[in-house]
């Protein structure tokens, strides 16, 4: 009898426990909570993602500790992350985040479940190293809301690679002469397998290099014959939209609360 197929359930657990395990083992410093985790890098303040409140618990919390905790914990901070699994109860607690001034961050889990929708010819992709991506990587984060700085870059691009080499990161790049125009990257550890960090220069956009980029990541992902390959994408922004007919499907969502320092673009002015 074949193995049975595991549950969408099960599957998205898997890509949670992997992502998890990933801050865990980036973590300078962590604190186990009643419900869940704080992941802290002081030396990478800027990064949000690196020094956050992960909750893993199903419900028994409310906004108010957990803003209170994260003031508490993230005191050394400009910025304030919590970051909740389970949407039995990141619903119960959105509105009251939002009326206290957070921004929310809607992130969809996607697992590869099927061919793509069309073929597309792959050959001018390359596998690169990570410093040839870098300049890439350096002029994409200059558009995004928490790396308008170059300290705030450097961090994060600091904190990606470590990511990265955690994972048995490697990177696919398209080129506009000597230069990459677009780039993906692979993630792989113990039968799970990670296309993340999909990125096209704005000049670049509209000419289908999206895909072709995260083709090249998708097909080296499945060479490796994973348990689970997964995504995870912006649930309000199209990119989820590409990943479908490449043959992603969503499985799960977390939310994101965030409280941005007073320069990102996205923080509310404070009385």
């Amino acid at each position: 009898m074949p193995a049975q197929k595991a549950t969408t359930d099960e599957r998205f657990a898997r890509a949670l426990a992997f992502e998890l395990g990933a801050h865990t083992r980036a973590a300078a410093r962590s604190e186990t909570l009643r419900y869940g985790q704080a992941f802290l890098q002081e030396r990478l303040p800027h990064v949000y993602w690196a020094n956050m409140l992960w909750v893993s618990a199903r419900d028994g919390v409310g906004a108010e500790e957990l803003i209170a905790d994260a003031d508490r914990i993230l005191s050394g901070f400009a910025h304030r992350q919590v970051v909740v699994e389970h949407e039995s109860l990141w619903r119960t607690l959105e509105d009251d985040f939002v009326a206290a001034g957070w921004i929310r961050d809607a992130v969809l889990y996607m697992t590869h479940e099927r061919a793509a929708d069309r073929m597309v010819e792959i050959a001018a992709v390359r596998a690169v190293t990570h410093d040839e991506v870098l300049a890439a990587e350096e002029r994409f984060l200059r558009d995004e809301p928490g790396t308008t700085t170059p300290e705030a870059r450097r961090q994060v691009m600091q904190h990606n690679r470590h990511i990265g080499e955690l994972l048995g990161e490697r990177c696919f790049a398209a080129y506009d002469g000597d230069a990459v125009c677009a780039y993906a990257k692979l993630r792989h550890r113990d039968g799970v397998a990670q296309v993340e960090d999909v990125a096209v220069s704005p000049e670049h956009r509209g000419a289908g290099l999206g895909r072709l980029v995260t083709s090249a990541a998708l097909a080296a992902g499945l060479a490796l014959e994973p348990e689970l390959l997964f995504i995870v994408a912006d649930e309000e922004d199209w990119p989820k939209d590409l990943y479908g007919r490449l043959g992603f499907e969503p499985a799960g969502r977390i939310r994101g609360f965030l409280r941005p320092p007073p320069e990102d673009p996205r923080a509310a002015p404070r009385a």
